[in-house]
């Protein structure tokens, strides 16, 4: 089920924010302690959400009983509106810079396929297959942003848009920060829904 996939992954994730700050590539490391890479992924994640919830012009109680279920927080829809309205929030808001957390796992990804890519060429065991962070990080944008869009019966075409685009720029992003192909980002993610279906 997407719902028990979902929560997994978040949890998983933010284990591997925490993992990742205690080595050079957090985003701890990098921001001289003014940053951390969890931090990064709870905001970015409210954002998304709130992003997609009030792309139609209102957040209903069905939007906001997703972030309580996904992401833990205590919100009803009129705390949401009220945030999106005093800090000005807007489709633009969001979409105008790349995530900072996608930033930083995209970094941390190049590193670690690198190094791998170094001990292969030296006929060194790599180890086990590695699905880049990034990855992951996009299929928590995609089930979040379904179990949003889809909260109630009625679809709004502006969410699903603004969903389907967002998705789009987060995959432009990993091909061109990872040098991927296509190819290589279906097989990542095929490889997640193998690993989700032995878990189940």
């Amino acid at each position: 089920m997407i719902g028990d996939r979902l929560k997994r992954r978040i949890g998983v994730m933010r284990e591997l924010m925490k993992r990742l700050d205690q080595t050079e590539l957090g985003l701890k490391y990098r921001s001289g302690g003014r940053m951390d890479f969890l931090t990064s992924f709870n905001c970015d994640m409210l954002m998304y959400v709130l992003f997609l919830s009030g792309s139609d012009g209102r957040v209903n109680e069905k939007e906001a009983s997703v972030i309580r279920r996904y992401l833990g927080y205590g919100v009803t829809a009129e705390s949401l509106e009220s945030y999106i309205e005093e800090h000005r929030l807007s489709v633009d808001s969001f979409t105008l810079e790349t995530p900072l957390t996608l930033q930083g796992l995209c970094h941390a990804d190049r590193a670690i396929r690198a190094e791998r890519y170094e001990k292969e060429r030296l006929g060194e065991d790599g180890g086990q297959d590695y699905i880049p962070a990034s990855i992951i990080l996009r299929e928590i944008y995609h089930d979040l942003g379904e179990a949003v869009v889809y909260s109630d019966e009625s679809v709004d075409e502006s969410e699903n848009r603004d969903y389907t685009t967002f998705l789009a720029q987060v995959d432009e992003y990993i091909l061109d920060a990872l040098n991927m192909t296509e190819e290589e980002l279906r097989a990542g993610q095929e490889f997640l829904l193998h690993d989700d279906a032995r878990d189940d």
